[in-house]
């Protein structure tokens, strides 16, 4: 995408310019006689040397320094900007908060070149992180969102410190709040991974006072059973929101507002919210989640336009769908409330109706499913639409109904049948419901079931899909259901088929490498197409370097077979570099992990992986399988002597 940021000039030397511009009038009449001489700090500014090093003195001397920035004196400008580079992080607040505030627009942007000059990293830093802030300030806010990720995600939990230091020396407030917002978004509740990162955030955000650093830190100093910290953390939400760092910058995230300050905002009111329901305070945590959805709901009343109210609805059900899941039903009476007679959406009263089945009452839920699938029924965009957000929410049997509707459809236009019979097989699978999963790729392998489908190879294409795999998933669906019901026979033939008519079919490999009583012959067989598999992957990745899918299969193959695990695990962190925090790619690099014999990082990845999709059926039994491993490797308790 073209942007303004790419530029080949540094913002530095562009501020550089516009500051040097600003006083190249009086500087020409000051040193028309003789060339400029700086003089030391000392002898620029006597009276700064008397005050004393306490936080106190350092505040005064830094404000009076800050303010000499505008000073009409060309030498008490460069004297005063030469200290406050020499004074470093120290005075790095201080100067944040005249560049974003300050009216004087000499100061402003002399303090801004200043705040640009400082390096983000450390010479403590490891060289992964060094490499990522290379040229941090020189991206747009795009690639530098790309860096973020990265560092939250580096082994060991490298990344976390700098991170939070974007928090603090992030020139721009939205910038700042955005790596903010990435901290908070890991904390939970009895979260085993949020203790190891509170030490590592506390030191990168340093004495920042900037409103998401407020925030930041008391999150991490947060106790559920202090009602100070609880205080404190009212208090950092309000100055938060008051705040003017509340710059909105139009990018693509999971929210669909596409307004970067919007998401942010919702992120750190979410986690307030949970931190009351942390400290028991669930009243609170009612009124904190019900004015969320105030807010949503306002924004669909005030949309002027299709696509802007279909995006305030899709805000207010991801909303509710939260609530739901931290246990507040009772927000779902307050949006029903207000809109439920106003709006027929499905994904609502979906919501609505889940609400119903949490708090028990099966009857009412039952009816609004059935009321909204008998209303759609000539709909099929929104009846796939249903069936893939009711499979992540975990509601089985109306995705299952949905799923079918579409399918079972005559009418069902190609692209929707399409894409419901590849989603719905995939769905059923992740239940171990292999047979009827088969059932329901056999009508589009076979071409059949549907009249409008015609010719699916054009639309399988342009959804990046090789025709081929689709018989070969099908068939290797029925090789699971043969393998459940313990028909091995049956199940090597299946995955041989599948095989045979897309040999680069990953899942169908590793099942073969791994069948039982094989027999010398058959053992190197499976290696040997394992590597043709591998070879003809890795000629795609060089092809196409920035497919991260390419880079999630070689890795899973790798990881469910042999070959070399290091590069399996390149390959898997770069699949995570393009996909942030894909459910499925981490899934890869945990078994990639887990492979390697690190069977702690590959719970901590596969963690993650439940998180995204806490309702994804495999990934919780690949999490329950590592967890069993790591406790069999542990040691047996030490049985206590008994003395007579």
């Amino acid at each position: 995408m073209a942007s303004i940021y790419k530029q080949c000039v540094s913002p530095i030397v562009i501020l550089t310019v516009i500051v040097s511009a600003t006083h190249a009038s009086a500087d020409r009449e000051e040193n028309t006689a003789s060339p400029v001489v700086v003089r030391s700090f000392e002898e620029t500014f006597p009276e700064s040397s008397r005050i004393p090093e306490s936080a106190e003195g350092l505040d005064v001397r830094l404000a009076h320094l800050i303010d000499s920035l505008g000073d009409s004196d060309y030498s008490r400008r460069e004297a005063a900007a030469k200290e406050l580079g020499r004074i470093g992080p120290a005075a790095v607040d201080a100067l944040l908060t005249a560049a974003d505030t300050h009216r004087d627009i000499e100061i402003k942007l002399r303090a801004q070149w200043l705040v640009d000059a400082m390096p983000l990293s450390l010479q403590t830093d490891s060289q992964e992180t060094v490499a990522l802030l290379e040229g941090y300030k020189r991206k747009n806010l795009p690639e530098r969102l790309k860096v973020m990720h990265h560092l939250l995600r580096l082994d060991d939990d490298k990344g976390v410190e700098p991170l939070a230091r974007i928090v603090r020396l992030e020139r721009s407030p939205v910038g700042s709040r955005v790596a903010a917002a990435i901290l908070v978004r890991e904390w939970r509740a009895n979260d085993v991974y949020w203790e190891a990162i509170r030490e590592p955030i506390l030191a990168g955000i340093g004495s920042s006072d900037r409103p998401s650093a407020k925030f930041l830190r008391t999150l991490v100093l947060f106790s559920p059973k202090d009602s100070a910290s609880l205080t404190d953390l009212e208090a950092a939400i309000k100055h938060l929101h008051s705040s003017d760092e509340d710059a909105s910058i139009g990018l693509s995230t999971d929210d669909e507002t596409g307004s970067l300050e919007l998401t942010t905002s919702r992120i750190f009111s979410r986690c307030y919210c949970e931190l009351l329901l942390a400290a028991n305070r669930h009243a609170d945590a009612i009124l904190a989640a019900t004015t969320i959805l105030d807010e949503c709901i306002l924004r669909w009343k005030e949309a002027t336009d299709d696509n802007s109210r279909e995006s305030a609805m899709g805000s207010l059900v991801s909303m509710l769908a939260w609530t739901i899941e931290q246990n507040i039903p009772e927000a779902s009476d307050h949006v029903e409330r207000l809109i439920g007679n106003r709006t027929s959406d499905a994904h609502l009263h979906y919501a609505f109706a889940r609400a119903a089945m949490q708090r028990g009452d099966k009857t009412k839920a039952e009816q609004i499913a059935r009321t909204v699938l008998a209303n759609n029924q000539d709909q099929p965009v929104e009846h796939l639409q249903s069936a893939i957000l009711l499979a992540r929410w975990g509601c089985v049997e109306w995705a299952r109904n949905e799923y079918t509707a579409v399918i079972s459809n005559a009418a069902t236009p190609a692209p929707q049948f399409v894409l419901a019979s590849i989603f719905f097989s995939e769905f059923l699978h992740d239940r171990q419901s292999d047979g009827d999963a088969a059932r329901a790729l056999k009508l589009l392998a076979d071409r059949r079931g549907n009249p409008n489908a015609g010719d699916t190879e054009p639309l399988l294409q342009r959804l990046g899909r090789d025709p081929r795999s689709v018989k070969s998933r099908m068939l290797f669906f029925e090789a699971c259901a043969a393998a459940s019901r313990g028909d091995f026979a049956a199940q090597r033939k299946f995955i041989e088929d599948s095989i045979r008519h897309y040999p680069k079919d990953v899942d169908s490999l590793i099942a073969l490498y791994h069948l039982p009583d094989q027999t010398m012959e058959q053992k190197q067989e499976a290696i040997k197409k394992v590597t043709e598999a591998l070879a003809q992957i890795e000629a795609e990745i060089q092809a196409v370097p920035d497919d991260a899918n390419g880079y999630n299969e070689y890795a899973w193959l790798v990881a469910n077979t042999e070959g070399d695990i290091d590069r399996a695990t390149r390959y898997s962190k770069k699949s995570l570099a393009q996909s942030f925090d894909s459910s499925s790619y981490l899934d890869t690099l945990a078994h990639c992990r887990a492979t390697a014999g690190d069977l702690k990082a590959a719970i901590k990845y596969q963690s993650l992986a439940q998180r995204q999709e806490p309702h994804n059926a495999t990934i919780g039994r690949n999490l329950e399988r590592f967890r069993s491993a790591m406790n069999a490797r542990a040691p047996a308790p030490v049985e206590p002597v008994i003395v007579p």
